[in-house]
């Protein structure tokens, strides 16, 4: 893809940030007891510092269950949201948020229209993270169950099964090189923090009225042999979710 794109627009610059507690990225941290904690909103703030350093509004391309982040981001650029700056037509000639969303195998429905029961949610929270050693406010965690999953979920054969099955379109398209990479990534400590955040349904929120809100072009692209994470309606198939975006965002393609 980015070969591709740089040999038709050569001049543009393609950003591929880490998110917070991923990659490079400074930690992620969650709320105390994380029952309240809004992951995807984190993530978009700290998109929205970089975007804010840029000299044009940039187009925004996500994967899967990122595509929350997206949404996000595409609402906020509506005159209305507190979050936006203002667009470029607007006084000061400050720029719009977003250009415009790529959504490559949007999130399954149910990631979009539905909150995660927050009890659940507090409880996967509290039994993977209680105790902190240092008290409330460290990010070190006592978890004797927290710590075996985590350990568990950073085995090569956890993230190979993951990824084959949620990620790539085929088992034998889960490359030795890829596999090398997120398990060198998952190798901190701290990385610990995202993942248990987002097990434990931080990133599920009902987003349909922002999505009616969405004020610039959306593009979803659903491949035939898709999948997507956290998905309740097993037998759900792309024609069947993209008619839902269709009808939820009314600037989707």
């Amino acid at each position: 893809f980015i070969a591709a794109f740089h040999e038709r627009y050569p001049d543009h610059d393609i950003y591929a940030p880490d998110l917070l507690g991923c990659g490079d990225c400074i930690a992620y941290r969650a709320s105390s007891d994380g029952s309240n904690t809004d992951l995807v909103g984190q993530w978009r703030q700290h998109l929205e510092s970089l975007i804010a350093e840029m000299e044009t509004a940039p187009v925004v391309i996500t994967q899967g269950a990122l595509g929350t982040v997206g949404i996000e981001l595409a609402a906020a650029s509506a005159p209305s949201s507190s979050s936006s700056p203002p667009s470029s037509s607007s006084s000061g000639g400050k720029k719009s948020l977003v250009k415009a969303l790529i959504l490559s195998t949007p999130p399954s429905w149910e990631a979009v229209s539905s909150e995660f029961n927050p009890n659940i949610r507090s409880v996967i929270w509290n039994l993977l993270t209680w105790p902190r050693l240092g008290g409330e406010d460290s990010d070190v965690y006592a978890s004797p169950l927290g710590y075996a999953f985590y350990k568990y979920a950073s085995t090569r054969k956890f993230l190979k099964d993951f990824s084959a099955k949620n990620l790539f379109s085929a088992p034998e398209r889960v490359s030795e090189e890829w596999l090398d990479q997120i398990q060198e990534g998952a190798s901190a400590p701290d990385r610990r923090n995202a993942v248990i955040s987002f097990l434990a349904g931080f990133w599920r929120r009902d987003r349909r009225e922002i999505m009616k809100e969405i004020p610039v072009p959306v593009l979803c692209i659903f491949g035939s042999s898709m999948s997507t994470i956290a998905a309740i309606d097993k037998k759900s198939d792309a024609v069947a979710l993209s008619e839902r975006y269709k009808a939820a965002i009314p600037a989707v393609e």
